[in-house]
């Protein structure tokens, strides 16, 4: 009788495997699209200038050199490497650095096509908080990309730019 059972239940098995894809809408590609803005950020850039605009105080113009690593799944790497008053600012503002000077983070990309923004998530860090200060990495970086040149703004909540970074792909 328990034979018969199991052969029964084992019948009723599909033979077919149990996982199965999930239906999902097609990707979009193209100008515009997603999938493009990936592909045109994706590689090393180097850093050309960089230029910081801090609230009530003097423009800091050539602040860093540095490389950024984008990859096809958004991941960043950026490695900095600040002049003496990029570092008394960066101190001042609390951005740790390390004793020579360098900032390294890795990270996590969120684009904006509808803004023409990217947001930096470091790794471990929650992706929605509070800026700590008027250059916070969590703030938006407005982009532009022309050919292999990329710009990146960070503006307050008043649209006054607060820094300008200009990378060149390599």
């Amino acid at each position: 009788m328990c034979a018969v059972l199991f052969s029964a239940v084992l019948s009723g098995c599909a033979k077919a495997p149990l996982d199965r894809p999930l239906s999902t809408s097609k990707v979009d590609i193209g100008p515009g699209t997603l999938t493009e803005a990936r592909a045109r950020l994706t590689g090393t850039w180097t850093l050309l200038s960089l230029d910081l605009f801090p609230p009530g105080e003097p423009a800091i113009r050539g602040a860093a050199t540095g490389l950024l690593n984008y990859d096809e799944y958004s991941n960043l790497k950026v490695d900095l490497r600040l002049t003496p008053a990029a570092v008394k600012l960066a101190q001042k503002i609390g951005i740790p650095l390390s004793a020579e000077g360098s900032l390294t983070t890795t990270g996590h990309a969120v684009i904006d096509l509808q803004r023409r923004a990217l947001s930096y998530v470091f790794e471990g860090q929650k992706p929605m908080r509070q800026a700590l200060h008027p250059l916070d990495t969590n703030l938006p970086r407005y982009w532009e990309l022309k050919d292999n040149e990329l710009t990146l703004r960070t503006k307050d909540e008043k649209g006054t730019v607060l820094s300008v970074a200009v990378w060149r792909k390599n």
